[in-house]
């Protein structure tokens, strides 16, 4: 979380025109991923989940 807000800032200073979406990403064991999305605040007890999604890279053959 700390580094979320610490790229909230980042991003506002060099980038505040733009609109800022926090992404995270997690590899989960069954080699599926999860895409997190937080909220775009600097103050750390305010962040949280506004959604995420999970995806499966699949081969095809």
């Amino acid at each position: 979380m700390v580094q979320i807000t610490q790229m909230v800032k980042f991003a506002r200073e060099h980038f505040g025109e733009l609109p800022i979406r926090p992404i995270g990403v997690k590899t989960l064991p069954d080699s599926s991923f999860v895409f997190l999305e937080f909220t775009a605040t600097e103050e750390l007890d305010d962040v949280a989940t506004r959604r995420y999604k999970r995806y499966q890279l699949v081969r095809e053959a």
